[in-house]
């Protein structure tokens, strides 16, 4: 559009032509989900039915707070089901992997420092190996994710209920299961993993 034309136009005929443009340009009624499988914008009017893209988009949405949280360094518990199990996995080139579960652990416990039962199986490819070894470690959540410089949320195709969060360079993220109904989702499975990228 030309402004120069326009301001040569009888003054009637700017008004018709302008009151036509902001018609033109008034705030569509559609929604935009974006899902994480495909990547794509599905645009939906507000007289479809949006319940069931809703229902569908539940765990990539929850994810997606969750991320946001984490990142924030908010606490998370409220994310958690009453009991959950947390799994630790780290592989080192040196070390080998270090691997701890604990079952049932108190949603609560996720915001704090917990100790948590590792065994090491000493089989490193960059070193010697060393004998299996088991120790205490203690882990809080809020410190191993400080330093990560990025969190990517991905679902998985084949478990939309399933998800990880990708932190620190390719080598830290999280891997977490939900359960529960959309609107109630709670995550009762959660990994720490840190894999050696060498």
């Amino acid at each position: 559009m030309s402004w120069i034309k326009l301001i040569d136009l009888p003054s009637a005929l700017v008004l018709t032509v302008a009151l036509s443009l902001a018609a033109c340009h008034e705030p569509q009624t559609t929604n935009t989900v974006t899902t994480a499988t495909t990547g794509s914008d599905t645009p939906t009017s507000q007289t479809d039915n949006a319940e069931p893209v809703a229902k569908a988009n539940a765990p990539l949405v929850f994810l997606t707070d969750l991320s946001g949280r984490l990142e924030n360094g908010q606490p998370v518990s409220a994310f958690m089901a009453p009991e959950f199990t947390f799994v630790y996995h780290v592989d080192n080139r040196c070390d080998g992997n270090t691997d701890g579960v604990l079952d049932a652990l108190p949603a609560s416990r996720v915001d704090g420092p917990f100790r948590l039962e590792v065994t090491n199986d000493g089989d490193g490819w960059a070193c010697e190996r060393k004998p299996v070894s088991k120790s205490e470690i203690t882990f809080d959540l809020q410190k191993m994710l400080a330093d990560w410089d990025r969190f990517e949320v991905y679902q998985y195709e084949d478990d939309p209920y399933r998800g990880s969060i990708e932190g620190r360079g390719v080598s830290d993220y999280l891997v977490v299961q939900l359960a529960g109904e959309e609107d109630e989702l709670r995550i009762d499975r959660l990994e720490y993993r840190s894999e050696d990228p060498g």
